[in-house]
């Protein structure tokens, strides 16, 4: 069942509602979140019972990209940002979406409201706004990431070295592309030096569209891209955006 604002109110109704908390809580607004997101669904819904609001999101991958339907993709891949998502939880809770329920059968992750009014980071910087004074929770969090997951089996992430290698491969060609071309001998001399890193639990896409900052805290999200790897991409992803 692929979501839109016709159908998502019966969805929620008939599947997501009865398996949560806010089972009596009735849907007062859906939206489509369409700010930076690319190759997902994603829908806002706001629950209300009497005065109480509460704010949940659904995420819902699909056989092919968003924005470029001619990309195919698997449409199960979901169920492995849940994997990590609810890894996640146990080493930095309340810092990635929290995974209310799962149906599996169509895809569909519902997450708590991680951004609970946090700004996106992207829009920050381009409006000139970098917030270092989330640097100091911004450290610590990523090196208890990094930190408490050093020698993490691939069993854990991927399911296998052959799965993981995979993802490592389509990320290495996708984001070092260019490097590669403008230069190859340097690029590959870095990448060498990068196997011979102890490996952990790597966030994938730790970039400024996916990153809420609050105060001095931030929150990430979007963990499909996630595997087994020199913990070093992570910030040298991040500077590159």
């Amino acid at each position: 069942m692929d979501l839109n604002l016709k159908n998502i109110k019966e969805y929620l109704t008939k599947t997501v509602l009865p398996n949560l908390i806010f089972s009596e809580y009735t849907i007062s607004d859906i939206s489509e979140v369409t700010d930076q997101t690319y190759v997902n669904w994603i829908y806002k819904v706001k629950l209300k019972k009497g005065d109480d609001v509460q704010i949940i999101y659904l995420r819902q991958t699909r056989d092919h990209v968003k924005k470029k339907p001619d990309i195919k993709m698997d449409a199960t891949r979901i169920k492995f940002e849940v994997n990590i998502l609810n890894l996640l939880q146990e080493i930095i809770p309340k810092v990635t979406p929290k995974v209310l329920f799962f149906d599996k059968n169509n895809n569909v992750a519902i997450l708590d409201d991680i951004k609970k009014g946090g700004k996106l980071l992207v829009h920050e910087l381009l409006a000139g706004r970098p917030h270092p004074e989330t640097g100091k929770f911004f450290g610590k969090t990523i090196a208890k990431v990094h930190g408490q997951t050093l020698g993490i089996p691939y069993e854990k992430v991927h399911g296998s070295k052959q799965e993981n290698d995979k993802a490592v491969k389509f990320h290495l060609g996708m984001r070092l592309e260019p490097a590669l071309e403008m230069f190859p001998a340097e690029t590959k001399e870095f990448l060498k030096i990068s196997e011979t890193a102890v490996t952990s639990l790597v966030l994938g896409d730790l970039a400024s569209k996916n990153i809420f900052v609050d105060i001095k805290k931030v929150r990430f999200l979007d963990l499909e891209r996630a595997f087994v790897g020199d913990p070093a991409f992570d910030l040298a992803f991040l500077f590159c955006h």
